[in-house]
This record gives C-alpha cells, structure tokens and sequence, in this order.
C-alpha cells in the first residue's frame, strides 16, 4: 500500500467516508468496477493517479489532456515522463509538488504514460 493510500484510508476511515471501499482497499481486495477498466486505468486509479489528476480537468496536477497537448506521442515524451513521475518534482506544471512514485514498476508507468499521451489504446 503506498504511503498516499494510507492518507486516503486513514482520512475516509475517520471520517467516515466510503468505508467499504476504504475496507477493501486496506484488504488489497480489486473494487467490482476496475474490473471494467482496462488495466492501465485500473493500476493508475491503484497508484493513485486520479487523486490529483483528471482526464479533462485540473485538480492539483494537470489534466491528462494537457500533458498530452503539450508532450505528444513520441518514445521521448514517455521516457521522459516516466522518469519524472517516478522521481517526483515540481515547477513545470506550477509550485505543488508531485510525490515520487518508486513503488510502481517502470514497465507499469510506461504504459501508464503511454495511455496519457494517447501513445496506449487500452
């Protein structure tokens, strides 16, 4: 379980928000409906991608759409990308910092990349 899953665990838990989610989450259990994801959505929502990122929208990182525009589908774009996520930073998409993501496998945050450039049609 990754350190931001333990936040968002500990915060639904206590206050009492989407307890069997948060349940079976804990258990490590598969939630019924990334089942109908493919498996990349599926191991993005796991990593925990969609807590600060949307597809269309800004939440606190920036929406898939625009990393896209501004990267395109390029072999470049996804190593580059990848090694960006993995390590964490900021300044390019504003001051808030993104938390590095070493537990998720390089091979896995290449097709999550790829599926954000466009470059993935899973």
């Amino acid at each position: 379980m990754t350190p931001t899953t333990r936040v968002i665990l500990a915060v639904s838990l206590a206050l009492g928000l989407n307890a069997p989610l948060a349940a079976r989450i804990k258990r490590g259990l598969p939630d019924p409906y990334f089942k109908a994801m493919s498996p990349t959505v599926a191991a993005m929502h796991k990593a925990d991608c969609f807590v600060c990122h949307s597809v269309a929208h800004k939440v606190v990182g920036p929406a898939f759409q625009s990393v896209a525009a501004r990267y395109g589908c390029s072999e470049k774009a996804v190593e580059h990308l990848t090694a960006k996520i993995e390590a964490g930073g900021a300044g390019h998409w504003g001051h808030i910092k993104m938390a590095t993501h070493k537990h998720v496998k390089a091979a896995q945050l290449k097709q999550m990349v790829a599926w954000i450039l466009g470059c993935d049609h899973t």
